[in-house]
Order: C-alpha cells, then sequence, then structure tokens
C-alpha cells in the first residue's frame, strides 16, 4: 500500500510540472515506498519527513540552477514548500 502510495505522489509530481510546461520528457517518477527513509518511522515527525519528494539531476552536464544549491538536491516539502536536503 505505501509503495503504491508513493508511486502516486511522484506521478502527482510529473503530472504537476508537466501542467505548468516543464519539459519532463527526460524525467522518470519513483516512488520507493518504505524503503528508503530519513526519519524515524515511529514518530508524527518521523513519518511527516519520510513523506518527501527528491529531485535528483543526473548525467554528465550540471546546470547553474544545481550548482547554486552547492551540489545539493532540492525537495518540496508536503505543504509545497522548498527544502534543501
Amino acid at each position: 500500500m505505501n509503495l503504491r502510495l508513493s508511486q502516486d505522489r511522484a506521478d502527482a509530481v510529473l503530472r504537476g510540472l508537466r501542467e505548468r510546461r516543464v519539459p519532463v520528457s527526460s524525467f522518470s517518477a519513483v516512488g520507493y515506498g518504505e524503503a528508503d527513509p530519513i526519519a524515524d518511522n515511529e514518530t508524527e515527525e518521523g513519518r511527516e519527513a519520510n513523506r518527501r519528494i527528491e529531485f535528483r539531476l543526473v548525467g554528465n552536464e550540471v546546470t547553474d540552477a544545481f550548482a547554486d544549491t552547492g551540489g545539493e538536491a532540492a525537495a518540496v516539502g508536503e505543504d509545497g514548500t522548498d527544502e534543501q536536503n
């Protein structure tokens, strides 16, 4: 169930980007379910932290936007605000 929910969230982000006319043909949406937690799932705060979206740039070229983050992936919290990971 958590894997399906995770994949649905990832797909929703991709749809949202597409609706905002972001070119997403080279993007992939992957939900990991319970496989890759960053916090303890035994607490509400941990479960909230684990409900996250991560963007990773892969490939040989680093864009200026990525370089501006210090080489860290930008994540968007459940409330839609930007977070740094």
